[in-house]
């Protein structure tokens, strides 16, 4: 969730690697299998900072529905 943060740091050169996309998918296959997904597929996902960031929670909702397209 930092990376452009940290590029604007340190450089673009820099290269991130981020294996969680690869990991949900794996779950998802998993809990496919074991014929649990579709029982929790309802619920909520609520942000909560210590900061109260309206900027990371904005961010994070925006992370988090592009990465159910992308699931």
């Amino acid at each position: 969730m930092i990376q452009d943060e940290i590029k604007e740091v340190l450089g673009e050169e820099i290269l991130f690697f981020n294996g969680a996309p690869s990991l949900a998918k794996h779950l998802k296959d998993i809990l496919n299998q074991e014929d649990k997904l579709e029982k929790y597929h309802t619920g909520t996902i609520k942000f909560i900072d210590s900061q109260n960031s309206k900027q990371k929670e904005e961010r994070f909702y925006k992370y988090l529905k592009e990465a159910s397209l992308n699931f």
